[in-house]
């Protein structure tokens, strides 16, 4: 049925195309010596929108789609709703996992920028994750952070003692009175 709706679409837009001339006026030159009446912009303007308004006639507004949706949600059964949550559920799950992993893997001093590739190589192994992690960063020690591996702070910073450069003068005046605290 479609098909000959495009059909019939097709044949009124040649005609449409057919009796609308390409001058302003609404004929050409040629139509007027053999009588032919043109149609104007405004009056190809206002059938093309009648056409458009005899298609939208039998579709339904948006409020009549929202009713159906919910109409269409309520006569599910109880298993399809509960086959619908577990499938959220197991995606929920899958995501809580890969963070799980991710957040193990960033914990373990793996850069940044190598943390995709490190869980994508992991998770592809056979096995408990955390010791396939373990001993892929044994054998490949590049991806890891070196100085921030196993370092904790108490969030306390560090103070350094530096000490003030002594000048040649400062050193003699020093050797020559110790009791001055310079």
């Amino acid at each position: 049925m479609p098909e000959l709706d495009n059909k019939t679409t097709e044949n009124e837009n040649q005609n449409l195309e057919e009796r609308v001339g390409t001058s302003d006026t609404g004929a050409t030159d040629e139509n007027k010596a053999s009588g032919e009446d043109m149609v104007t912009r405004a009056e190809a303007q206002k059938m093309a929108d009648a056409m458009v308004a005899k298609k939208l006639k039998g579709m339904p507004s948006k409020e009549e789609l929202a009713k159906y949706k919910e109409w269409q949600e309520s006569q599910k059964t109880a298993e399809e709703k509960r086959a619908e949550e577990a499938e959220r559920y197991r995606a929920i799950e899958a995501e809580n996992a890969s963070l799980k992993q991710e957040k193990l893997i960033l914990s373990q001093g793996v850069k940044l920028d190598d943390a995709d590739y490190v869980l994508f190589k992991v998770s592809k192994m056979e096995g408990d994750f955390e010791e396939n992690l373990q001993s892929f960063l044994a054998e490949n020690p590049k991806f890891t952070n070196s100085e921030s591996i196993n370092h904790t702070t108490d969030g306390v910073p560090a103070k350094r003692n530096t000490a003030t450069k002594i000048n040649s003068v400062t050193e003699k005046l020093k050797a020559r009175h110790p009791e001055l605290d310079l």
